[in-house]
């Protein structure tokens, strides 16, 4: 039996995500989650499953990993926050940088920006 529990989320799965996922499962009982909203409407729907989700699997996990920081990383970000437990982002690119001029970074737009800097804001480690 693995000893420790790891909570994944990630917008969408990727081959270096996979690659994660299959290195991570090895050593530790994994859990991971997409966050994959058809379009901006269903968001609410995608918020609304990744809470149920982190209500029924946050209280027994050791960590909680996100992989970028936006949407998909605020509620993982909160709920270790509630249960006290260390959250890790791995940042990537568009959280953090902003070029305004050229329309590049998730600053650009503003609740996109707010979510992904509350998200850093809770996190407890954060990696690029």
């Amino acid at each position: 039996m693995k000893q420790h529990r790891i909570l994944y989320f990630y917008p969408k799965l990727s081959s270096f995500i996979q690659k994660d996922l299959d290195l991570l499962k090895k050593q530790y009982e994994l859990i991971h989650r997409g966050f994959l909203p058809r379009s901006k409407w269903f968001l609410p729907f995608s918020f609304l499953q990744q809470f149920f989700f982190l209500i029924f699997n946050s209280g027994r996990s050791s960590l909680i990993i996100c992989r970028f920081a936006g949407y998909h990383s605020f509620l993982p970000a909160l709920a270790a926050k509630i249960f006290r437990r260390p959250v890790l982002l791995i940042l990537g690119g568009t959280e953090s940088h902003s070029f305004p001029s050229i329309g590049y970074g998730n600053y650009v737009k503003k609740i996109y920006g707010w979510f992904t800097r509350k998200s850093l804001e809770m996190a407890t480690h954060i990696r690029s």
